[in-house]
């Protein structure tokens, strides 16, 4: 079924692929941008863009006039789901798909926990046919805020530390499966009302995953461990314990409601560091 569908948050990493993922299903798309965004990118497809800001509820009442479906790949750890649910509700919308995070059901005291678990009991007890679609680490293009640097760094650097054992669990997925799953959810009926996690294939340990980042790369590297406080010289004391944290999820149920099927890290990781210039 073809929607007329506003994607929210049309300009941002993940954002961007979910515009191009429904342009290429064959949605009518509209894309709603900050004054301040650059949508370049979005415009070279062919998708009119409607200024609006989510700090504003009203502008995106306005922006969602004429269209029957959302895509909100805006974060919902800012507090906006209360008034994107409003929005949709006074135009009528009767379809979305919202990307959340796996990254709540972490055990730190994380300052937007609190939020984003309120933003889906929103969205989910609503009754504006929303469905919750939870990524965990996306990765697979330049400007992804997780593995570029890594990648760069292996490419690099002869030794590459790894903090503490190096045994937490990982399952990164690639930015255009994410994207695709949107396009996929919006295709199909009964999924309203539903959360599901869309994590990568299968998960690693952090240390596999360095290993196959330099192994894609074809570099000889030294992996030695080293003490999670050397860690907090460089970063914050909760980006250090989420390290140690298990970031796995289960990819089954979202495979037998709407056919998930993401491409394999080593895959995934070799087409971004290729697009970084990191491989031929």
């Amino acid at each position: 079924m073809k929607r007329r569908v506003l994607v929210v948050g049309a300009t941002g990493f993940t954002g961007r692929r979910v515009v191009a993922a429904l342009v290429a299903a064959g949605h009518d798309v509209v894309a709603f941008v900050r004054p301040t965004s650059d949508a370049a990118a979005v415009r070279a497809l062919g998708t009119p863009v409607v200024e609006g800001d989510l700090d504003r509820p009203e502008s995106l009442e306005r922006a969602l006039v004429g269209r029957d479906a959302v895509a909100c790949a805006a974060s919902l750890g800012f507090g906006h789901a209360p008034g994107i649910v409003e929005a949709m509700r006074r135009a009528g919308v009767t379809r979305s798909v919202l990307l959340g995070t796996t990254a709540v059901r972490t055990t730190l005291p994380a300052k937007s926990k609190a939020v984003r678990l309120e933003a889906e009991r929103v969205v989910l007890a609503d009754g504006v046919g929303a469905t919750l679609l939870r990524p965990t680490m996306i990765y697979g293009a330049p400007g992804d805020r997780n593995l570029e640097r890594l990648v760069r760094f292996v490419r690099r650097w002869p030794v590459v530390p790894v903090l503490g054992r190096g045994t937490a669990l990982v399952q990164p997925v690639h930015v255009e499966d994410v994207a695709a799953a949107v396009a996929a959810v919006l295709a199909r009926d009964g999924l309203a009302g539903r959360a599901f996690d869309v994590p990568g294939p299968a998960p690693l340990t952090f240390e596999t995953l360095v290993r196959t980042v330099a192994a894609v790369l074809c570099r000889r590297r030294v992996f030695p461990h080293v003490p999670a406080f050397v860690g907090r010289l460089v970063a914050s004391r909760e980006q250090v314990a989420r390290l140690a944290e298990d970031k796995d999820a289960d990819p089954r149920p979202a495979a037998e409601a709407f056919g998930w099927a993401p491409r394999a890290f080593e895959v995934g990781i070799r087409e971004e560091a290729r697009l970084l210039g990191c491989l031929p």
